[in-house]
């Protein structure tokens, strides 16, 4: 009868185990995926790169700034104007905040291969997990080449 409770009793601490090991692999709350600053850094230059890219289509615009399809007669308007064929944006720095939900972005403008703007400071933001040009640097941008090309 001894044997009969030895592997009763074992039964029942193998099961408690199993099922603490359940529990503890079930992580009991969420977890969120470790930010990686580099991959941020590096998602942010070449996103706002691309945004200002005349050679991306209105949609690879429209997609790679913040409330997308809120803008897309902006985006439509900033790409008639004749100069922006003649523009590369170049981005030279990128902090992104301790929140990881903003990144300060400094950048230059050439026109014709000569900057026109040099060291500009703008922002981008994560939204639906990707980086995107923030709509006020955009409008900001877009508004000083052409007033009135973004709905205030």
């Amino acid at each position: 009868m001894r044997t009969h409770r030895s592997s009763r009793f074992l039964g029942i601490v193998t099961a408690a185990l199993l099922a603490l090991g359940l529990v503890a692999g079930c992580g009991g709350g969420s977890s969120k995926p470790t930010f990686n600053e580099a991959d941020a850094k590096a998602q942010v230059k070449a996103n706002w790169e691309a945004f200002f890219d005349p050679a991306k289509s209105e949609d690879d615009h429209v997609a790679l700034i913040e409330g997308g399809e809120t803008l897309r007669a902006a985006v439509k308007a900033a790409a008639k104007n004749p100069l922006a064929a003649k523009t590369k944006t170049t981005v030279t720095n990128v902090v992104v905040d301790p929140g990881h939900t903003t990144a300060t972005v400094t950048y230059n403008i050439a026109l014709n291969g000569t900057n026109v703007v040099d060291g500009g400071v703008g922002q981008a933001v994560y939204q639906d997990g990707k980086w995107k040009v923030s709509r006020d640097s955009f409008c900001g941008l877009a508004n000083a080449g052409a007033p009135g090309t973004c709905p205030s």
